[in-house]
């Protein structure tokens, strides 16, 4: 982290992880932590935001996570997508000998491949 508003706990030069989807923070999906379906919340990369690829972006403290020691810097940036690959592969019961069609060659959809190819499909 590179700098800190006055109300950020997160301390500057922490490495950190984002979570891209932030949601409002004050409605009651987010007060009892669901922010990932607030009606309010956005998510980096899904309209009307721009993406992350970026030197720099600009997201609230309770959207870093930081990263221990045991994580790369760059390691720590595909956590997130990684999780949404693994995810998604598990909920599609994904198993060897089946074939998968993955849209899309952006972080998510390479992993995806990755995450479908490991789990066996064609």
């Amino acid at each position: 982290m590179v700098a800190a508003g006055p109300q950020a706990a997160t301390p500057v030069g922490t490495r950190v992880a984002v979570e891209p989807a932030v949601g409002c923070g004050g409605c009651a999906y987010c007060r009892a932590g669901d922010y990932n379906v607030c009606p309010d919340g956005t998510c980096l990369g899904s309209p009307p935001t721009h993406g992350a690829f970026a030197e720099h972006v600009v997201v609230p403290d309770r959207a870093v996570h930081p990263l221990p020691d045991s994580i790369d810097t760059e390691l720590g940036a595909l956590v997130e997508p990684l999780a949404v690959a693994v995810w998604a592969v598990r909920r599609a019961d994904v198993r060897p000998g089946h074939r998968v069609l993955v849209t899309g060659a952006g972080p998510i959809g390479l992993l995806v491949a990755q995450v479908a190819a490991a789990a066996g499909a064609t």
